[in-house]
């Protein structure tokens, strides 16, 4: 079986006092996966959303995040290991392999250890749109910004050049990763729709 090993750091005074944020993202991992907590609730179709910042397999914060065409991110340490023995995707149960991934280059905010826009400099949270944009060449890399970085510099200035890397792009290259108003991509990012975490409970 696999062993996952993640690596999370929660900087500041409450996660390094007495280990009160150790313990609280070990509850809420727990939660996670016995389907006791109560996890984002956009719509009355959606039970349990994932987390931005967690792996669709482990359900753990990622560390080094890539994405599928349809956008669910998976931490690289745990996905490529589980394509090279499963060949499916995890969520779907369609076959997939490292091929199809792309690479994410997020922002992170070394003081509080969130991601963040690179342009805007704010936070990604649970009610934030967030995309990436996909970089050609060459193709398997995409840009993660807040969509209203991306509909305020590009779509509305009409300029069709990546905000950090100057690349020209198309609006097919941009991947939705978390929309809280879309039902359709909510429900691909509903833990209980996972095809992994079916397994699990027919195992039982």
């Amino acid at each position: 079986s696999l062993r996952w090993y993640v690596q999370w750091i929660a900087p500041g005074p409450v996660a390094q006092a007495g280990g009160v944020g150790q313990r609280r993202q070990q509850r809420s991992q727990q939660g996670l996966r016995s389907g006791s907590s109560s996890v984002s609730r956009t719509t009355s179709t959606v039970t349990r959303r994932l987390p931005f910042k967690c792996c669709a397999l482990t359900l753990t914060p990622f560390t080094d995040p890539v994405c599928t065409p349809r956008g669910v991110i998976f931490d690289s340490s745990a996905i490529v290991p589980y394509l090279m023995k499963h060949g499916a995707d995890p969520v779907t149960g369609q076959p997939m392999t490292s091929r199809d991934l792309i690479k994410l280059n997020m922002d992170k905010d070394e003081e509080t250890g969130r991601w963040q826009c690179p342009v805007l400099c704010k936070p990604f949270g649970d009610r934030t749109r967030i995309v990436a944009v996909v970089q050609r060449p060459p193709g398997n890399e995409a840009n993660v910004y807040s969509y209203e970085a991306v509909q305020e510099l590009n779509f509305k200035a009409k300029n069709f050049e990546d905000l950090t890397s100057g690349k020209k792009f198309r609006r097919e290259d941009i991947v939705t990763l978390q929309n809280p108003d879309d039902e359709e991509h909510n429900k691909r990012r509903d833990i209980d729709n996972f095809r992994h975490m079916e397994r699990r409970r027919e195992e039982k």
